[in-house]
């Protein structure tokens, strides 16, 4: 099975590179700033820090002020929201939650009241568009400006990638330089302080012989691309990503495709072979089983001898939308068969053999139901139409379209609120 399988158990083209990376992150980790700089640089920031008081609400809305009083008053002998609804004769009305948010993010009058609690008092009655409220705090998140030491280090961090972006573009152009000058890549590496790497075997899409994958190497996908596609000892020049990243990647070694020992697939193998066989004979069995049916026996007697699994599929669809676990094909085969026939069909574990035992017929068509299938679809074809005769006006014709004008035209005046 081995010898007569072989393409499916070659092992692909191997190759060493040897690789220069240059990102920004890698010359950030090579950059040091000053304590006082970074103080700096967080005062300058004092207002991108400060962050609002947030707070998140139990709440329920009803139509008039009589049931959200009462509710409010129930609530404030301390039970919660939805054990006070249940306790208003009458008020059936479900407790919404409102997440965590600023002040700017929930409607003016529910916010100046919302924000007035402690945490878990209940809000008098609110007044809204939408009717009456009835708020209990459930969250609050104090808002404010952040200590210097919490965020010392993230401001560092964008200190020195800021810088390292500027300098980046220096150093490839004199990592280009060196390579240009035959300099190799140990060296060049080494003078300009990048990191080195060296990979493989490695595969052209990323895996090991020992059937791991590749990781940490900046833009792999790009670096395995070149690398592949360059000769043996070869030396790429600087190549940039879409990312702004850098690198160099030289060609070490290339290992041609082989043959996998047969000791190290031994396992694939017997299981390869083994599922070959098995299907083969269920594929046998399932033949000698439609010749057995075709012959007169009763579905349930062979199953019952076969310790197969007998199901009765009624008013079967054409679709298949309601085939169950039974396989497309097999829905496919029943369709193009006379009653009492027999379908065969390969399923995910193994073999389905069916008879056709009725055939019932399409009912008639129904005029109606077409005129609105066709109505529809008229519709649909015209839009369509309208559609592509718009496009091809505004790519003759310059348009601007006012959306603001457009929607204040239709905007709900105050007096249509709710």
């Amino acid at each position: 099975y081995y010898a007569e399988n072989e393409a499916d158990y070659m092992a692909p083209e191997y190759r060493v590179l040897r690789i220069v990376s240059l990102t920004a992150e890698a010359v950030a980790e090579t950059i040091e700033f000053p304590e006082d700089e970074v103080r700096a640089a967080y005062e300058l920031r004092l207002d991108d820090f400060d962050t609002p008081e947030e707070r998140a609400f139990d709440q329920i809305v009803v139509s008039d002020e009589e049931t959200a009083a009462q509710i409010a008053q129930a609530a404030a002998g301390g039970l919660t929201l939805a054990e006070a609804v249940e306790t208003v004769e009458g008020a059936e009305v479900a407790v919404i939650p409102l997440e965590l948010a600023p002040r700017d993010e929930f409607l003016p009058a529910l916010a100046e009241a919302g924000f007035a609690l402690s945490h878990g008092a209940i809000s008098e009655p609110v007044n809204s568009p939408f009717g009456w409220h009835v708020l209990q705090v459930t969250e609050i998140a104090e808002g404010g400006v952040p200590s210097f030491e919490s965020v010392r280090d993230e401001i560092e961090a964008e200190l020195k990638l800021d810088e390292a972006r500027d300098l980046v573009f220096d150093l490839s152009n004199e990592l280009d330089d060196l390579v240009a000058s035959d300099v190799s890549l140990d060296a060049a590496a080494a003078q300009l302080g990048l990191p080195l790497h060296v990979i493989g075997p490695v595969s052209r899409d990323g895996a090991l012989r020992d059937g791991g994958r590749q990781e940490g190497i900046p833009a792999l996908p790009q670096v395995l691309q070149i690398g592949f596609g360059q000769f043996d000892q070869a030396t790429s020049p600087l190549e940039e990503t879409p990312e702004e990243e850098f690198f160099v990647v030289r060609t070490e070694e290339i290992i041609a495709p082989a043959l996998r020992p047969l000791d190290e697939v031994r396992d694939e193998i017997v299981a390869a072979w083994t599922e070959e066989r098995v299907t083969a004979a269920a594929e046998a069995l399932a033949e000698t089983t439609s010749e057995r049916l075709d012959a007169g026996e009763t579905v349930a007697d062979v199953a019952a001898e076969l310790g197969a699994v007998m199901v009765e599929q009624s008013d079967l669809r054409r679709d298949g939308a309601n085939r169950g676990t039974l396989p497309e094909e097999l829905v496919a085969s029943v369709f193009e068969i006379s009653t009492g026939d027999v379908a065969i069909a390969q399923a995910a574990d193994g073999y389905v053999v069916a008879r056709l035992e009725d055939v019932i017929p399409a009912p008639a068509s129904d005029t109606g139901a077409l005129e609105v299938i066709a109505a529809g679809q008229a519709q649909a074809m015209a839009g369509d139409l309208l559609a592509g005769f718009a496009q091809s006006l505004r790519g003759e014709f310059d348009v601007d379209i006012d959306r603001n004008s457009i929607n204040r035209l239709y905007q709900t005046q105050p007096n249509d609120a709710l």
